[in-house]
């Protein structure tokens, strides 16, 4: 266990491996976690936020991290990302593979100021995004994986409230 501190925020992490991310980004990467948040080696940036990230399980990259809401989305997407690269492609004259590539980093570094978490896939801030997300289970906890989900994909409890959009 460590103690980490900054930005006002003080807390005890562990350290440990992500398998998934690093088979699936190809790379070896060593992340922090608290039952609260994952770090990458640093603290959240909570001057610049105020508060530290809302943490979500994701089902499809299968860990707790920073998800957006819709304000921070805008920030991070205020175009959709093929607007985004089209407007891009014009101003500076660059093939397609160099826009895709310089417009998700410039995504990716708004993510990182925003949740202080460093994400290395561009594609994957478009499902960290709070509205895609339905309430909490009742039994696990992990949000259902959509807002109309009638039962909870990870422990196929039925959803309580039955307020599913039908």
């Amino acid at each position: 266990m460590t103690h980490l501190a900054g930005g006002g925020v003080t807390c005890m992490v562990e350290r440990f491996d992500v398998s998934t991310s690093t088979a699936r980004y190809g790379q070896d990467r060593t992340f922090w976690r608290t039952s609260s948040f994952v770090f990458q080696k640093h603290v959240p940036h909570t001057k610049e936020r105020g508060r530290v990230a809302t943490t979500m399980y994701c089902w499809r990259c299968k860990i707790d991290l920073p998800i957006l809401t819709e304000e921070e989305y805008e920030l991070v997407f205020p175009k959709s990302f093929i607007e985004q690269i089209r407007e891009y492609r014009e101003k500076t004259g660059v093939d397609l593979r160099q826009a895709q590539t310089d417009v998700g980093e410039q995504a990716l570094a708004t993510y990182e100021r925003i949740t202080g978490f460093k994400e290395t896939n561009p594609l994957a801030l478009y499902h960290h995004r709070l509205s895609l997300y339905g309430p909490p289970c009742s039994e696990c906890g992990k949000p259902l994986r959509t807002p109309a989900a009638n039962y909870c994909a990870t422990c196929s409890a039925p959803r309580v409230g039955s307020d599913a959009g039908h």
